[in-house]
């Protein structure tokens, strides 16, 4: 009846009332801002996502039954595509979006048509077909073909945090990271995820990918890391860029566990660099200055005085066992020996050997 039908829907209003905003528990629950997770970049970097929030209209989501409704059981067991799909834009109202593949980001020629969704709610705005023709595992098998572009986005749920997904989306991308300041440990773990979604580090870690770049930034404060991780992917770019930097770790400081990890093929080459240089450094110095003929103001004696200042000189850099010694420190060495000569002819020789010994230096392999 009527008044019936009033009542029954205004004690269900007052129920349903009473059921949002006295039970905490069942309450709608919004996803923390990005920076609660503990995820994101540091506070001094720009962020990573933007928070996108959208509130639900009770009105068109509560569906009151009439005396003509019925419900089918082979819908309600076998939910349509069009409702799955709209189920898929609605989670992506509670979630934050990345600040670099947002929707209608100027990543790609065309249009994104898909949405990775990481393991802490971060929306990446992605195509398809860049994933697919960079993957050769469909992206783990995330992405089953070409036929997920249509009118609406298909949501992807991918298994990482933002912090590596952001990464290993740049990878793909050819973009930087470095805006985000990635610690090693996050670059790390980006890398070695990048082999389960059918990406190879090192096919495309060149030494003209970003990725390199931001690698190859964290050599100067701990290069053995940054090889161990070249070498663990076979990265032979990366290698030979963090070799240089690894010209001052003494060898003898490496454990049975770092040489486990870097393997014989760049543990043999690392110690060739080393050795290289110094076999080098040792036959530049063995060449003395040249003499020049005896005069009254400089005769032979006084030559060979010059001649084992040098060699002196020579032993001192070869004893420290240096494969990192500079160009200017060799020079400072040998710089000071002529200050007490008078003949200027040695002053002269001296000095020109001394350009010579310096710039064969530079010119010896510093890289593997």
């Amino acid at each position: 009846m009527p008044g019936e039908k009033s009542s029954c829907l205004e004690g269900f209003s007052s129920a349903s009332h009473d059921f949002h905003t006295n039970d905490p528990s069942c309450r709608l629950m919004e996803s923390p801002p990005y920076h609660e997770h503990g995820y994101g970049p540091p506070s001094n970097t720009p962020p990573m996502v933007s928070l996108a929030e959208g509130d639900i209209n009770w009105e068109q989501s509560l569906c009151y039954p009439t005396p003509n409704s019925s419900v089918d059981e082979d819908q309600r067991s076998h939910p349509s595509t069009e409702s799955s799909e709209g189920a898929h834009e609605h989670s992506l109202d509670k979630t934050t979006t990345s600040a670099t593949f947002y929707p209608g980001a100027n990543t790609y020629y065309i249009p994104s048509d898909l949405v990775c969704l990481s393991s802490d709610m971060v929306a990446f705005y992605v195509h398809s077909e860049l994933l697919l023709a960079t993957s050769d595992n469909h992206f783990h098998s995330l992405v089953v073909g070409k036929d997920l572009r249509g009118t609406r986005r298909t949501v992807i749920h991918v298994p990482e945090q933002s912090a590596i997904l952001n990464i290993v989306l740049h990878a793909v991308y050819g973009l930087s990271a470095t805006r985000y300041a990635p610690t090693f440990d996050e670059l790390s773990r980006a890398v070695d995820r990048l082999e389960a979604y059918g990406v190879h580090p090192s096919t495309e870690i060149t030494a003209a990918s970003a990725l390199h770049s931001t690698l190859l930034s964290h050599a100067h404060v701990d290069p053995m890391k940054v090889y161990l991780l070249a070498a663990k992917h076979d990265i032979f770019d990366l290698a030979v860029s963090t070799s240089s930097h690894l010209l001052s770790f003494p060898l003898n400081k490496i454990t049975e566990d770092i040489a486990i990890k870097m393997g014989p093929k760049y543990m043999t080459r690392l110690f060739s660099l080393h050795r290289g240089r110094l076999v080098s450094l040792k036959r530049l110095l063995s060449l003395l200055p040249h003499l020049h003929p005896p005069s009254p103001k400089c005769n032979l004696k006084m030559q060979n005085t010059m001649a084992r200042a040098w060699k002196l000189a020579s032993a001192y850099l070869l004893w420290q066992d240096r494969p990192d010694l500079s160009s200017n420190y060799i020079d400072a060495v040998f710089r000071t020996l002529p200050e007490h000569v008078s003949c200027e002819l040695c002053k002269w020789a001296f000095q020109c050997h001394i350009q010579t010994v310096t710039a064969g230096w530079r010119k010896v392999q510093s890289t593997i």
